[in-house]
């Protein structure tokens, strides 16, 4: 397979997507199952929640985790557009030691994904592996057509993730920030929220390239910096020869 603590798949992580970069405040209960299945005191654990509730950063935070203390590590999307070939799976309940699957449901109703996720899981119990997946909805309401992994995925510590408010996002945007070395004032937070997207994730990309931008013009994340990065963004119809 693959030596010790590397990823097996040319998939990548999203950058800061770590333990540390995960504000708990709303979620103490999903962060702790994190914690226990590291730990070793749970082999399974299913989250769940909306888009931007968090679960994904946490399954990333697993396999970032994980590998950085040397064990071998499979983390693989399942949303349709980035999953990776049914094939990827090949020996990876032989010998993997912690294995991630963001958006299980996704492949519900398909067949041939059904019943490798089910061989993978038995195959990781007997070998005392662990498995941490997500998907939008709880284990009961899985829309999976194969009864005996529907049964196996209901079996686990299974946490629901609760969607942030606004200012929740805000604190996210500002503990993000000051994770990067930023102060992120919060006339300059709101105005984020209010003028993009409400996704963390793509609330976090855009921080990132806040601060790229901010670096390559030494300049601090005042409201109007950030007006102008976003202006930038959004010309007004007349500059982009709009009639």
């Amino acid at each position: 397979m693959t030596m010790s603590g590397q990823l097996p798949l040319p998939v990548g992580l999203r950058d800061g997507n770590t333990l540390e970069n995960f504000l708990a405040d709303g979620n103490p209960e999903a962060l702790a199952a994190v914690e226990a299945l590291l730990d070793g005191r749970e082999s399974f654990i299913y989250l769940w929640g909306a888009p931007g509730s968090g679960r994904s950063h946490l399954l990333e935070a697993v396999a970032d985790a994980a590998a950085r203390r040397g064990a071998p590590v499979l983390w693989m999307p399942l949303a349709a557009g980035c999953r990776p070939p049914l094939e990827a799976l090949d020996g990876v309940g032989d010998a993997v030691s912690v294995v991630c699957l963001d958006d299980v449901d996704m492949i519900a109703g398909d067949a041939r994904w059904e019943e490798a996720i089910f061989h993978l899981f038995n195959q990781l119990r007997a070998r005392g592996a662990c498995l941490a997946v997500s998907a939008a909805v709880p284990p009961a309401q899985l829309p999976i057509r194969l009864a005996d992994l529907r049964s196996r995925l209901g079996s686990g510590l299974a946490i629901g993730l609760r969607t942030p408010d606004d200012d929740e996002r805000l604190a996210i945007l500002t503990f993000r920030a000051a994770r990067r070395g930023l102060e992120l004032p919060g006339d300059a937070g709101r105005y984020l929220l209010a003028r993009a997207s409400r996704r963390l994730d793509d609330l976090v990309a855009l921080l990132a390239r806040l601060d790229r931008e901010a670096l390559v013009h030494q300049r601090r994340l005042t409201l109007p910096f950030v007006r102008q990065v976003l202006a930038a963004d959004n010309p007004p119809a007349w500059s982009r020869g709009e009639r």
